[in-house]
């Protein structure tokens, strides 16, 4: 277990990668918010009624449009977290099977953000996202600070939407809200 902590510790210390503003950082961004998503499924529990089986696969939902698709894409090709697989669901905003996933990623501007509230209800989601402004449910938030990609962590967000998140990751996250 202290390997896989110090495994998961220097992958999200990439997130002290300097950003800067031109479209290789923009690609450099999703690098980091993709090895992000990665690892935050290894550190959020859901109910255990949300797999039927240990080999059920995680689910991240992106939607079609969001930049951060394709990175994510590459980056957990062929990968495991414990026994489970991971899937990509992508979907557009108006055909969203909310029970069918475990991660949603809600890009900038998304015109799903003002559904979340409404129609998440009753589902175990990690909603993450970047937008500045709250977004409804969203448990992590990711942000940029001193040209680097940080997160912060809303207890009660998760707590509504029925996911745990591990305090090891809570202790790395740049904000915690209660």
């Amino acid at each position: 277990m202290r390997t896989i902590t110090i495994i998961v510790s220097l992958v999200l210390a990439g997130a002290s990668l300097p950003v800067f503003a031109d479209s290789a950082d923009d690609e450099l961004q999703n690098k980091v918010k993709a090895a992000f998503l990665f690892n935050f499924a290894k550190f959020v529990t859901w109910p255990p009624a949300v797999f039927t089986s240990d080999e059920q696969p995680i689910v991240f939902c992106v939607e079609n449009n969001d930049p951060l698709l394709p990175q994510l894409e590459k980056t957990i090709a062929g990968k495991l977290i414990g026994k489970r697989p991971i899937s990509i669901l992508s979907f557009s905003a108006g055909n969203a099977e909310w029970g069918q996933c475990n991660i949603v990623h809600v890009a900038d501007g998304s015109p799903i953000k003002p559904v979340l509230s409404r129609d998440t209800r009753g589902h175990s989601l990690l909603i993450v996202h970047n937008e500045d402004s709250p977004t409804p449910n969203g448990a992590i938030r990711f942000f940029l600070k001193d040209r680097k990609i940080r997160f912060e962590a809303n207890l009660l967000a998760a707590e509504r939407n029925k996911v745990t998140i591990s305090s090891k990751l809570l202790g790395i996250a740049s904000v915690v809200s209660l």
